[in-house]
């Protein structure tokens, strides 16, 4: 019925892969991990993404 979740821990350098992109359906929050490209906040608001994105950035100092 759901979609199992997972946890995946990126290392610092995946973290500067992170990546908010437009898209013609809305922003897309992405992450580079190994040969995968990750879907950060899927059901989040584009608002809410665009703050996830700058959150993370200044966090860790992206």
């Amino acid at each position: 019925m759901f979609e199992k979740r997972r946890r995946i821990e990126f290392t610092s350098t995946e973290v500067t892969t992170l990546t908010l992109r437009d898209t013609s359906e809305g922003s897309r929050l992405t992450l580079d991990h190994a040969t995968e490209r990750i879907d950060i906040g899927r059901g989040l608001m584009e608002v809410e993404r665009e703050w996830l994105f700058q959150l993370i950035k200044q966090e860790y100092k992206v």
